[in-house]
């Protein structure tokens, strides 16, 4: 569950609007800024990174986005 892996429900993730950069090892926050401008300008992304896991500790992430528009839009 997501509680199990980050620490944190659901809920948390979808309503906390910095929920991912706040998990992210301080190390990689330039990796995961990269990752979101890649994003904005390509609508794709590709990158890893370590989130903290819900025992304190670090995980190695491997995080594939892509945007889907609705109608091809």
């Amino acid at each position: 569950s997501a509680r199990a892996l980050f620490g944190e429900g659901m809920e948390a993730q979808l309503t906390n609007e910095g929920f991912w950069t706040q998990q992210t090892h301080p190390e990689d926050l330039a990796i995961r800024r990269e990752g979101e401008t890649m994003l904005s300008a390509t609508g794709k992304a590709e990158f890893a990174i370590r989130i903290k896991d819900g025992r304190g500790g670090y995980r190695w992430m491997y995080e594939r986005h892509h945007i889907v528009y609705e109608n091809n839009k």
